[in-house]
């Protein structure tokens, strides 16, 4: 496990599909999206080229998977580096074994998709060839987020999972850090194997 990361902590909520349309608000998330400086710029992000209300046609279940990152290990040893930025260093690192947990987990499952928690975090690419009009270079490890299909992750996480998520303010890390991925397909259950949580959960 990567350093910093031996107290994270990972929890599930397992619901089907439409149990959790009251949280989906696609013009009003994209309208968040716009804001942002990765919009229509990686292939992740929107505008999507594909329908969102029928991205889960053929799957029912919902797992909600959020991984819970205490920030004390990182405190001040962020040296001159922004908070926000220390904060994105932390999750990016934090999404090299969530993202991977996820797409080890879709792998096992047929007919299910992973989704992770915030645009691409560990791009071999600079710049996503999106930009240039060109393909994702690893499509296979790309997917997108429950934010960028319109659902209120915020919401989610609190009510669904009991974790409120935090961010940095007043120049300092929060508490914990949170990401909110999903693996969404037929299966009702938690998909994720007990041996997977036990490395995480504490």
């Amino acid at each position: 496990m990567a350093d910093g990361m031996q107290n994270a902590a990972l929890k599930i909520f397992s619901a089907k599909i439409e149990e959790l349309s009251d949280y989906q608000d696609i013009p009003k998330f994209e309208a968040f999206c716009m804001q942002c400086p990765n919009y229509g710029k990686k292939w992740a992000c929107p505008p999507h080229f594909f329908d969102i209300k029928s991205f889960f046609r053929g799957r029912r279940h919902a797992h909600i998977v959020a991984m819970k990152i205490p920030t004390d290990t990182f405190a001040g040893k962020g040296g001159n580096i922004d908070v926000w930025e220390l904060a994105k260093k932390i999750t990016d690192m934090a999404r090299l074994e969530f993202d991977e947990l996820l797409l080890e987990a879709e792998k096992r499952h047929p007919n299910s998709l992973a989704l992770f928690a915030g645009t691409c975090a560990n791009c071999p690419e600079d710049v996503c060839p999106r930009e240039n009009g060109l393909p994702c270079v690893r499509p296979e490890k790309m997917r997108q987020s429950l934010e960028s299909l319109g659902y209120d992750v915020a919401a989610i996480s609190e009510e669904k999972l009991g974790i409120k998520m935090l961010w940095a303010k007043d120049g300092r890390l929060p508490p914990y850090l949170t990401l909110v991925g999903a693996l969404i397909s037929n299966e009702p259950e938690a998909a994720l194997a007990q041996a997977e949580l036990h490395r995480l959960i504490r």
